[in-house]
Parts: C-alpha cells; sequence; structure tokens
C-alpha cells in the first residue's frame, strides 16, 4: 500500500505515516523482533526519575545489543528513515522546529513490548525529536494500547505498519492494553550531544550513525 502522510500543527507539530515500510520489511522486522521475544530477552525498565507504578511494559535495548548497526535489520531500516528526503520535507514545511532534524548528532533507539494489562503513564522523553513506529502480528489480538498526547487531550489510534514523529518534550501516554497478547513499538530518539560530552555517560547513544 501507498504510504500516507499526515500533518499535524493545531496546538502541537506532529506527522503520521501510515504505511511507511513494505509488507516484506514489516516482516523481516517482526522476525528480528520475535527471536529477540523469543529469548527472553526484553525486561523492565524503570522511567528516569518516575514513581514507581507510572509505567508497566517491558522493552529491549537495540545499541546494547548490536555492536555494528548493521547487522540488525530494524536499526538499519531506522537509518532509511532519517534520510527519507520527503519525510523530511513534510517536517521542515510543517514547523521550523524540525530544522533541528538535521542538528541532531546521536541517537538511541530501543524496542517496547505492551501485553495485556501494559501502560504508560504520562510522560516527557529525554530527547529533541522521538519516532515512534508500531507493528504486530495479523490479526490483531488486542485492544488498547492508543497515544494520548495528554498535554492538549489529543489521541493517536496506533496502527500497524505506521510512523509517528514529534517533539520529544510533549508529554504522552500510552492506554492500558487490553483483551490480547498486545503490540511492538520501536523507538528512536534523535538527540544533540554537546562537542565535549562523553559518549560513555549517555546509555545506548550512538553518535554519527545515521544521524549526520
Amino acid at each position: 500500500m501507498k504510504r500516507k502522510y499526515i500533518t499535524n500543527t493545531k496546538h502541537i507539530p506532529y506527522l503520521i505515516v501510515e504505511n511507511y515500510f513494505k509488507d516484506e520489511e514489516v516482516d523481516n522486522m517482526l522476525s528480528e523482533i520475535k527471536l529477540f521475544d523469543e529469548n527472553e530477552l526484553f525486561r523492565f525498565q524503570p522511567g528516569l526519575k518516575m514513581e514507581e507504578g507510572h509505567k508497566h511494559n517491558t522493552q529491549l535495548g537495540l545499541d546494547k545489543l548490536y555492536a555494528i548497526r548493521q547487522a540488525s535489520y530494524t536499526l538499519t531500516k531506522l537509518d532509511e528513515i532519517f534520510h527519507d528526503k520527503k519525510l523530511v520535507k513534510k517536517l521542515e514545511d510543517m514547523h521550523w522546529f524540525y530544522d533541528s532534524w538535521g542538528l541532531t548528532n546521536y541517537d538511541s533507539s530501543f524496542v517496547t513490548k505492551f501485553v495485556e494489562d501494559d501502560y504508560y503513564h504520562e510522560h516527557r522523553d529525554c530527547a529533541v525529536i522521538s519516532w515512534m513506529y508500531w507493528l504486530w502480528d495479523e490479526p490483531k489480538e488486542f485492544t488498547g494500547g492508543d497515544v494520548q498526547l495528554t498535554d492538549y487531550n489529543i489521541e493517536v489510534p496506533v496502527k500497524r505498519n505506521q510512523l509517528m514523529i514529534f517533539p520529544s518534550s510533549i508529554r504522552h501516554s500510552v492506554n492500558k492494553i487490553e483483551n490480547g497478547k498486545g503490540r511492538y513499538c520501536v523507538v528512536r530518539f534523535l538527540h544533540i550531544l554537546p562537542a565535549n560530552s562523553k559518549v560513555e555517560s549517555l546509555e545506548g547513544a550512538t553518535i554519527g550513525k545515521g544521524n549526520g
């Protein structure tokens, strides 16, 4: 199916792209992620400075898992997004905020897994720009799991093979998963690292790999 770009400028500038990857690419990413899942690599990670119970899900950091980014099909696909000229033009035409896209100089990537009763209450991401990309096996076996942009009472229904890009500082949450296995979300944070910072102090950071 053809990609569908949906720009949103009321209150906050965010972009939705439906049908972002080809079916074969989605299947390949799912195969990689499900292999992680089958080997029980997903773990609960408490949010930064969050109270107990603020989130309930598991995740897996991809940067630590792969010393060589090109060894991961999923990370390679994420790099393609960064260099997607049409997507970048959509962002820049939508709002001046996305001029920062080309200024980012490192990123961090992980996969979240939401199953029945999982949720993530209101929070902000510690980055400049956030991406979320959703995928799961068909037929869909869950309800819930939609994203709420809580500052503006905006609900973003999640769809398989849908990409969302938004300012990381916008508070958002994930509704509780009901009635089923749930879904995976591939996340990438884009950051601007000061020239004198040490990458070793930033968990999951990767300098000069896709963000330039």
